[in-house]
């Protein structure tokens, strides 16, 4: 199982990096854009970013639910929570809101994508903190 932690710890730091970055740099610069330059810009930033984050979750979402499933112990059931909520908080606000941004420029679509995306920068980034006591603890 050591590769399951690995890839888990390694997954979630990864994501720690890029959720703290598109929090203080990326979304925030949205509303630097021009606005008739807005469309082109966020299409090739959702495109990019799927291609970073996509593999990222999901080898998150499946060493979790190993980890839980061979090791189940309330650590292995929160982290699974943690990441099942960031799955959830992911499809049920930011992609609507990033979907909405694909029409156009909009101020208040990037501040609600801006402030809706705290609670996933504090469960990666506790995430990020805790994993390493569990796995190695």
């Amino acid at each position: 199982m050591i590769w399951a932690y690995t890839l888990q710890l390694l997954s979630c730091w990864f994501m720690f990096g890029v959720i703290w970055l598109v929090q203080l740099i990326v979304y925030p610069a949205f509303s630097s854009v021009e606005p008739s330059a807005f469309k082109e810009a966020h299409s090739r930033h959702s495109f990019r970013i799927t291609f970073l984050v996509g593999p990222a979750m999901v080898i998150e979402l499946i060493t979790a639910l190993m980890l839980f499933y061979f090791q189940p112990s309330w650590f292995w059931g929160l982290n699974l929570s943690g990441v099942l909520a960031l799955w959830l908080l992911t499809g049920l606000v930011s992609v609507p809101l990033h979907n909405r941004l694909q029409q156009g420029f909009d101020v208040a679509t990037i501040e609600r994508l801006t402030n809706t995306n705290w609670p996933r920068t504090i469960i990666w980034t506790l995430r990020a903190a805790l994993l390493p006591i569990f796995i190695h603890g």
